[in-house]
């Protein structure tokens, strides 16, 4: 008999248990009492206590091994992400530091992947579609300098999280999402975490929501590998427009900041963030 991989106590109690069979059968009689006859009472009673207390032990050691491990302690995990993910990384905004607090980023995500909530790398939640990490989300936001007036629009807004992050920052999030299944999904999330001042608009998230602009503040919370100018042309003058901008395998947290009819990018810090959001993937260049 071999052991399984993973009940070794169980195998361990059940030879304990089956070791007086192997004696039985010889001539010497077992636990010393007495030879062996068909009226050998006491003895098969001892043995079947033996096996009882056998088969006991190996019953409870296996439902030890097979227990369901105790449910997440998202709150617990949530807490732990901002104080070693967001904390040490130079955000020191209160008002971000309690949207990351207290939004639940497990709510925006399918339920097969909740676990990743809190891990320090891009959640997927659709396909093609990631959450930044804590960390670059929340040094972008930071270098927005988001004021609580900002009429702010949350670009491939997604399931809804960045928005509900930002409906802690500013006035109201207009949020553009051209997948119609996750426009909806967003709506029924902030409804569920309690967002009251966040609408999204099923539409093409390149070309922005120009009819509800200007925009103090754009952002997209993605990478991106070109410059989005028809959004920069919804920012009002002074407004800024934050993402993450990968070229040649390198990201950087980028912001716009438009001054009159001109706009300039400042790079601010190093990013990690790798999925480009729909749309926003530059051209193929022409190989001679």
């Amino acid at each position: 008999m071999e052991a399984t991989a993973g009940i070794e106590p169980a195998y361990t109690a059940l030879q304990a248990a089956a070791s007086p069979l192997r004696h039985v059968a010889s001539s010497t009689p077992p636990f010393g009492e007495g030879p062996l006859s068909p009226d050998f009472r006491p003895g098969q009673k001892g043995l079947r206590r033996r096996l009882q207390r056998g088969a006991t032990g190996c019953n409870s050691a296996f439902r030890n091994q097979t227990k369901a491990p105790p449910p997440m302690d998202f709150a617990a995990a949530r807490q732990h992400m901002v104080d070693s993910q967001v904390r040490p990384n130079d955000v020191t905004d209160p008002r971000i530091l309690r949207a990351f607090e207290t939004v639940e980023r497990e709510r925006f995500l399918p339920a097969e992947v909740k676990v990743q909530a809190y891990f320090d790398s891009e959640t997927p939640y659709a396909p093609g579609r990631t959450m930044l990490t804590a960390r670059d989300h929340a040094k972008l936001l930071s270098a927005l300098e988001i004021d609580a007036g900002d009429l702010i629009l949350d670009v491939a807004c997604g399931s809804g999280y960045s928005a509900a992050i930002l409906s802690q920052l500013g006035e109201m999030i207009v949020c553009v999402e051209k997948d119609e299944a996750l426009a909806a999904k967003a709506q029924d999330n902030w409804s569920g975490a309690g967002v009251v001042n966040a609408a999204v608009i099923a539409a093409d998230p390149v070309a922005g929501a120009p009819k509800q602009g200007p925009f103090d503040v754009i952002v997209i919370a993605a990478a991106i590998g070109e410059e989005p100018t028809a959004l920069l042309k919804q920012l009002k003058d002074g407004g800024r427009l934050g993402a993450i901008f990968r070229k040649g395998g390198v990201s950087k947290g980028v912001v716009w900041r438009r001054s009159g009819a001109a706009t300039a990018a400042h790079e601010i810090f190093d990013a990690s963030a790798r999925m480009i959001a729909p749309g926003f993937t530059p051209p193929k260049a022409f190989v001679f």
